[in-house]
This record gives C-alpha cells, structure tokens and sequence, in this order.
C-alpha cells in the first residue's frame, strides 16, 4: 500500500508536480488482485475523492488521476487486495479527507465496540468496514470531543495534536489484541495536513521549482511562455510518502511516533512529544 500527501504553493501547477514524480512514489511492476489507486483534493473549496481501478492505471503512475487536478493539496493512496468501493482511503467526512496505510488488523477486530463509541452523526454517514475506515472515526470522535471539528479558528497544532492522541489511543487497542499497528495516518481538511507515523518510518521532502509542464518544456512562442516559466520557477511543494523508489534522494524520514503538520506556510512542523 502506499501513501501520498502533497501541500503545494499553487493549484494550476500540480500536475507538473505530480508528472515530474513519475514512479517516484507510484507502483511498480504488475498490481495485484484488487488495487485500486484513489485520489482526495479540492475544489472550490469541497473535498472530492476519485477512484480507479490498479488493472487501468497503465503508467502505474499517479499522474496519470492527477493530470486534471487543479488543487493546492492532494492526498493519494495505493490500496492492495481490495474492491474497487467507497471503502478505500481516502475516506471523506464533510472537508474532512482521511486516510491509513499499513496494518491495522487490531481495529477491525475490536470494529464493532468501536464503532458503538462514535458520536450518532459520524456513524450515520460514514462506513466502517475497515480498519482505516475506523480510525477515521476514531480521529473525528477525538476532534469533535476537543470542539475542533467544525471550529474555523482551530489551530494546525491543535489539529495534530488531536492526531496524536487518536494514533495513541489507536496503538493501546491493537496492542491489546496482540495485532501492533505497523503504517500511518494522513489527514487534511484542505487548510492543513496532518501525517503520523507508526511502527515504520515515512518520508518527505521540499520540491523547489519546476522544470517542464507534462506536455514538456514552455513554448517560447507561446503568448504567456514568461508567466508560465515564472509560475513554474516559483513553485514550491511539500511531499509526504510512505514508501520511495530509489535510494531516498532528497528525501528525509518521519520516525515511528512522529505527528507532523503542514500549512500554507509550507513548513513541515513537528508535533512536542
């Protein structure tokens, strides 16, 4: 499974980021039996999710769902061995985009007593059929507890911190089953994101700058070659990844335990543990 969070400095611009990726952070060789790649991001202020099949992404790329996407943050997730349904990460609440990569077999086990402590209003809208699916739950139960969850002066630390509790509360049950969480957690609401590491190491890194768009270089007989050059030049984004291609060039690991937060300022801050 892999996981995907980006936090760029412009929408018009993310596809170059995400062609410029190419298999960085994407598949490789052959999908198995039920993948399915799935995209969050946004427009005109709304969540969206989009899915696909593994068996039609030719390029095993994310490009190739993100050629249109015109979005400042975008979240992406590889899921393994799973139907093609709504219940594959990202999940969406409200603004709310959510996703975990990893094993989290402890909470489906314990799903049902889970599910029975959900406010009435999150279980109404959402499905709980998996264990990242539950821990979505989980970390709206937690915000909306701390009076986060529809508060529009909430601070990103205050989000993360609520992160951070629900990844806690999250290992404390699984251990208890004997089933240790081993992935992470990705959340944004479109104004921050928030990752957690658990069990593994993720990684992230600073893309300062593009070179080309997907077509290739500007055209410089194109009417708005300087503002597309500068606009590319100008650009700046931060990525967040669970597993990467190559030998991690560029790239900075997140340590198990770890709750970080992006913002438009677009500083990878650190949650005080």
């Amino acid at each position: 499974m892999q996981l995907l969070g980006v936090f760029a400095s412009d929408a018009e611009n993310l596809p170059s980021l995400m062609f410029s990726l190419g298999s960085e952070v994407s598949g490789v060789g052959p999908h198995p039996d039920g993948e399915v790649w799935s995209l969050g991001y946004y427009a005109q202020d709304q969540a969206l999710v989009s899915r696909k099949p593994g068996e039609l992404v030719d390029s095993r790329q994310f490009y190739e769902l993100a050629a249109d996407v015109k979005s400042r943050v975008l979240v992406g997730f590889i899921s393994d061995g799973q139907a093609n349904t709504p219940h594959t990460p990202p999940h969406r609440f409200r603004n709310w985009l959510f996703g975990a990569m990893g094993q989290f077999d402890g909470l489906e086990t314990l799903g049902d007593k889970i599910e029975e402590k959900l406010p009435n209003f999150i279980r109404s809208e959402m499905g709980f059929e998996t264990g990242s699916e539950l821990a979505f739950g989980m970390f709206l139960r937690e915000l909306h507890e701390r009076n986060l969850l529809d508060n529009s002066l909430v601070t990103s630390s205050s989000l993360a911190e609520a992160l951070a509790k629900t990844s806690e509360t999250i290992q404390i049950l699984c251990d208890e089953v004997g089933q240790p969480v081993v992935g992470g957690l990705l959340a944004t609401n479109g104004r921050c994101m928030l990752v957690n590491a658990q069990g593994r190491e993720l990684h992230w890194r600073v893309q300062e700058g593009l070179e080309q768009l997907p077509e290739g270089p500007p055209d410089p007989t194109m009417a708005n070659f300087k503002l597309i050059v500068e606009g590319l030049k100008r650009f700046r984004g931060v990525l967040i990844a669970g597993d990467v291609a190559g030998e991690l060039s560029g790239w900075t690991g997140l340590s198990s335990g770890q709750t970080c937060w992006l913002d438009r300022q677009l500083e990878l801050q650190t949650l005080d543990s």
